[in-house]
């Protein structure tokens, strides 16, 4: 699953004569590479398989998958190697201040304006949200004047109700979010995504930055509150958790298929971060 060492701070275009942009995407797969933006973003995924990048978070994707990001939140989608499907999706980048200064900060937007908030570490919703969002969205595709308004309205407003929905980021990855915008910490993230399942030194991702080893460890961990080798475990869990989920791997499978090289390591850093073992991680997602 190689995608473009390029990270970058997306410059979302602004359609002309509106608020907010709409946009489709028809693609042969989701290649994106780790990005952030101003804007914030709604996502939803009507073809294609493979795993969602969100901050520190690493989970599968495929039709149906629909997911809120707040600005500034770092984060790509790239498709399985193995999925010949089309990547299709629609998605609305929006700042907080697309109708003007103030307007979500009145009483009746209150519900909004914490849905704001609350997506700065990424949503992923399910149940009624992910029923009712669809339509909503392929009709925006071609809504103008007050019509464009009402549905984006009335699509905040479902998404704000929406008590179906999980975290994606953690909050100690929210707490030092600004640190992820920098450039090298970008390219640096980039290469441990590439090379997740090989072994990385941290002379290579160093070079990947353009600094010396030693300047590198401190400056990463100023910027992100997280040591490298912190920030790749925690990444390989995550892709873990998410080869668990998706796949019939067993857990030594995930192991190795995740970059750790031994089992007893990777049940350790995995409790650690998780707060479970993996076994105990299994079980809650098989049960119905």
């Amino acid at each position: 699953m190689k995608v473009s060492k390029k990270a970058e701070h997306e410059l979302v275009p602004l359609e002309e004569n509106a608020s907010f942009t709409v946009r489709e995407f028809k693609l042969p797969r989701f290649t994106s590479p780790w990005h952030l933006h101003s804007e914030c973003e709604i996502t939803l995924i009507l073809s294609g398989r493979g795993k969602r990048f969100v901050g520190d978070s690493v989970s599968g994707f495929s039709a149906g998958d629909l997911v809120m990001i707040g600005e500034g939140l770092p984060h790509y989608w790239c498709s399985s190697d193995s999925v010949k499907e089309k990547a299709h999706s629609i998605v609305i980048q929006f700042k907080n201040n697309c109708l003007g200064e103030g307007f979500f900060d009145r009483p009746e937007m209150k519900p909004i304006k914490n849905l704001q908030a609350r997506c700065r570490r990424g949503i992923r919703f399910q149940g009624k949200a992910r029923e009712l969002i669809p339509a909503k969205l392929l009709a925006m595709r071609k809504a103008s004047g007050f019509q464009r308004i009402q549905g984006f309205l009335a699509i905040l407003d479902i998404l704000a109700k929406s008590k179906d929905y999980r975290f994606l980021a953690s909050e100690g990855f929210l707490a030092v979010a600004d640190g992820w915008r920098d450039k090298r910490i970008s390219k640096a993230c980039q290469f441990v995504f590439d090379n997740l399942t090989e072994p990385i030194s941290l002379g290579a991702v160093a070079r990947t930055a353009g600094m010396h080893k030693d300047a590198f460890c401190r400056f990463f961990r100023k910027m992100t509150g997280q040591t490298l080798f912190e920030f790749i475990n925690n990444t390989r869990v995550g892709h873990a958790c998410a080869l668990l989920i998706d796949t019939d791997m067993n857990i030594t499978e995930a192991c190795y298929a995740s970059g750790f090289n031994n089992l007893s390591n990777f049940n350790r850093r995995f409790k650690i971060t998780k707060g479970m073992t993996p076994k105990q991680f299994r079980k809650i997602i098989a049960a119905p």
